[in-house]
């Protein structure tokens, strides 16, 4: 797959996303009343904080916007730059490309050692360029961990309503088998456990991504008192 299809492809899961937001999703459970504006919760700088990470989210997902207005990926795969929504697409294109010929080969009749070197062959880049594919999405792993740290840190004196909140959030999205769930039940301090073990192709890594994404989307849409502390720290910030 050419990258321009690609790019393509990358920018019209923008655009959905973007319209996504028609739904806006609310939460409502009271644990809202406990954390939202306090000062051991949902303040200005964690408010901010989680509006941040998710900016930094659809980086790793859509990539950086160009002057041409393109969207660009920071993740390098043999010489280009994809996003890893480009990148889980060109996993799943690999993949089926791949079950095709194989298929192909395994329905010749007589096969002779021309169609048993081709096998091999096949099954050789195959798996090359999906070790390939791993290696990045490791550095995608990485990268999504240092660039959240800091929010993880912000919410461990309050994890448990954090969760009920996820609950609710997968609940009114839909998402009844969200890895936010399992993420968010790490103990702390092994924080990067789940994700470095569980998620393995990049088409988890970006739902994952898009789950998270849209949870943060929600929590800050449902918590107007942080929100006006926020806005208050920028006020400040500019005028000191």
């Amino acid at each position: 797959m050419k990258k321009i299809a690609l790019t393509t492809l990358a920018v019209l899961t923008l655009s959905q996303a973007q319209v996504s937001k028609i739904n806006a999703v609310v939460l409502t459970s009271p644990i809202i009343g406990l954390i939202d504006g306090k000062s051991y919760a949902i303040d200005g700088e964690v408010f901010g904080l989680i509006l941040q990470v998710r900016q930094e989210l659809r980086k790793i997902l859509f990539g950086v916007k160009a002057e041409n207005g393109q969207f660009v990926g920071t993740y390098e795969l043999e010489e280009e730059l994809y996003s890893v929504s480009e990148l889980s697409i060109l996993e799943t294109q690999l993949k089926t490309d791949y079950e095709i010929k194989m298929e192909e080969l395994n329905q010749t009749e007589n096969p002779d050692t021309e169609t048993e070197y081709l096998i091999k062959k096949t099954q050789n880049e195959y798996e090359e360029r999906i070790h390939e594919l791993k290696n990045v999405l490791n550095q995608a792993k990485e990268d999504f961990l240092e660039k959240t740290s800091s929010y993880i840190e912000s919410i461990r004196g309050f994890k448990k309503q954090i969760l009920m909140l996820i609950d609710e959030s997968c609940e009114k999205r839909d998402k009844k088998d969200c890895f936010l769930r399992k993420w968010g039940e790490e103990t702390e301090g092994n924080e990067g456990h789940f994700l470095r073990q569980e998620i393995k192709t990049f088409k988890s890594f970006e739902t994952f991504c898009t789950d998270l994404t849209n949870f943060l989307e929600d929590m800050a849409r449902s918590c107007p008192r942080g929100k006006e502390l926020f806005i208050e720290l920028m006020r400040k910030s500019k005028n000191s």
